[in-house]
């Protein structure tokens, strides 16, 4: 009866071990996927930040393109207007 019993002991020591093994293997994947995903988050946040101030900097050079045009136009019509005076 006694040797059942250590052997029964000896059996849940074993699972246990190697549900903490278990346990220690799934922290540490854990651990490592959630450093991948951070460090591709901060990728992707730096990737957006370069693009949005590419689209600032082109969208500021079509203004002042823009603003050009309307006050060369303005000039033109204004030449016009004391021509026809």
């Amino acid at each position: 009866m006694e040797a059942k019993t250590l052997q029964a002991q000896a059996e849940l020591k074993e699972m246990q071990e190697q549900s903490e093994e278990a346990l220690a293997q799934l922290k540490n994947f854990y651990e490592i996927e959630k450093e991948k995903l951070e460090q591709r988050i901060a990728e992707e946040r730096e990737k957006n930040t370069r693009r949005m101030a590419s689209y600032q900097e082109e969208l500021e050079i079509r203004m002042r393109e823009d603003i050009q045009e309307k006050e060369e136009e303005i000039e033109c019509l204004q030449n016009e207007l004391r021509e026809n005076e």
